[in-house]
């Protein structure tokens, strides 16, 4: 093990410390044993009290509005591609929004099962931006990813106006202000802003939910879930106790406010180190560049800067295997003094090089 390593990998990513102490430490108060959160029964009231304060606190932080369920469900968001096709196919079409290798995933799943339903938006990021979206046809549904963290990029869309809107908005919430009205459904993963790998927030309109297919099994379908408050079968515990430290110290930061700025301020340093040295391109044209995922390439060759910056303990910088390249991930748990070690390792190699 390297003295003083920072790890910068995509995710599941290294938690704040005071998350890690928290949920480390802290028994769960009021019962005759000393237990944690996750090994109460889901539906003892102390746990029960417990999961209505974790919702509480998620809607506050991210302004969820009243008609929008809140769902914790087991699994990662790539689950929902499936789970959304079961629900809706049988009412709606689909468009995809084709900005990157999870959007290109997701449309893959549906052209497996639902071809008849599909239609794609291929997007050239090299194009004037905003992407207009074409006047929805009846009964379609446009699915999009907020942050490609596998490219680096998150769209400048113009999409209030389509009626049905659906984000995977895993590497997008918790890092940047997401306007939540704007969408029927959004779904984000847990173990890039929010915790560890495991569980999947759902968020979905009343009027959506409606339209869910009615005879599905009870672990397929929304409005079950929704109905029994997500817990039809024992939720992921461990993944909600770490969720809700996790929200706590969001809260205690300040907020999405003072996150989503701290996240603009970082990631225009690095892109201004980026632009500025020669030694560096960046792969993402400035109009949808990702605050959270920055991705480039290296002149002098990517093996080289990988050994260097190992050498120097940072580690997590090489780029997905379907892209290359260097890949900075800059979630919550860099902390500054992390992060002015990485901003020094740029300049510094950059300068030598």
């Amino acid at each position: 093990m390297t003295k003083n390593a920072i790890y910068f990998g995509a995710g599941p990513t290294t938690l704040p410390r005071d998350v890690l102490d928290g949920f480390s430490n802290q028994s769960f108060p009021g019962h005759q044993c000393e237990l944690r959160f996750y090994e109460l029964s889901h539906r003892h009231p102390l746990s029960r009290k417990r999961q209505a304060a974790i919702n509480a606190l998620f809607r506050s932080i991210f302004n969820i509005p009243e008609q929008y369920h809140v769902l914790f469900l087991a699994g990662g968001a790539r689950h929902q591609y499936e789970q959304l096709l079961l629900n809706f196919a049988h009412q709606y079409s689909f468009s995809i929004i084709e900005s990157g290798h999870w959007a290109r995933s997701w449309a893959n799943t549906i052209e497996q099962f639902s071809a008849d339903c599909l239609s794609r938006i291929l997007v050239d990021t090299h194009q004037s931006m905003p992407l207009r979206i074409k006047p929805a046809r009846e009964r379609d549904m446009m699915f999009t990813v907020l942050n490609e963290t596998v490219d680096g990029l998150a769209l400048p869309l113009n999409i209030e106006s389509h009626p049905c809107v659906v984000a995977d908005a895993t590497s997008q919430m918790g890092f940047r202000p997401v306007n939540v009205s704007d969408f029927q459904m959004l779904f984000m993963q847990t173990s890039k802003a929010m915790g560890v790998a495991g569980m999947t927030i759902v968020v979905l309109h009343q009027d959506l939910m409606d339209q869910a297919d009615p005879n599905l099994l009870p672990l397929q379908s929304y409005q079950a879930i929704a109905k029994h408050d997500s817990l039809y079968s024992t939720p992921p515990l461990i993944c909600m106790d770490v969720l809700w430290h996790m929200l706590c110290w969001m809260e205690s930061q300040g907020g999405m406010p003072a996150l989503a700025d701290r996240q603009l301020s970082r990631a225009m340093r690095v892109y201004a180190i980026i632009d500025q040295n020669s030694h560096y391109v960046s792969r993402v044209p400035i109009s949808c560049r990702s605050l959270q995922n920055i991705c480039f390439d290296v002149v002098s060759g990517l093996d080289l800067f990988i050994d260097a910056a190992e050498k120097n303990g940072l580690f997590g910088l090489r780029g997905h295997s379907a892209v290359g390249g260097v890949r900075i991930n800059l979630y919550h748990g860099i902390d500054d003094d992390a992060f002015e070690r990485l901003i020094d390792f740029l300049n510094h190699y950059g300068d030598k090089v």
